[in-house]
């Protein structure tokens, strides 16, 4: 989750639920603001765990 750019529409994986979420794009100010990232690249943000992402393009993204 490093080069994870949240002003991109993506796919994004919360490991809490082992779900893939749709990423809009709208919601980059609030993840600049209130987001936390670990030092194993985990993101916490809205009760989420981010653990991965791929770009849109690549539905169904690749393997988890």
């Amino acid at each position: 989750m490093f080069n994870f750019d949240p002003a991109q529409r993506c796919w994004v994986h919360d490991k809490s639920q082992d779900r893939i979420i749709a990423w809009w794009s709208g919601w980059a100010d609030q993840f600049k603001s209130i987001a936390t990232i670990s030092a194993y690249g985990l993101v916490h943000w809205d009760e989420l765990l981010l653990d991965g992402w791929w770009p849109w393009e690549t539905w169904p993204p690749g393997d988890l």
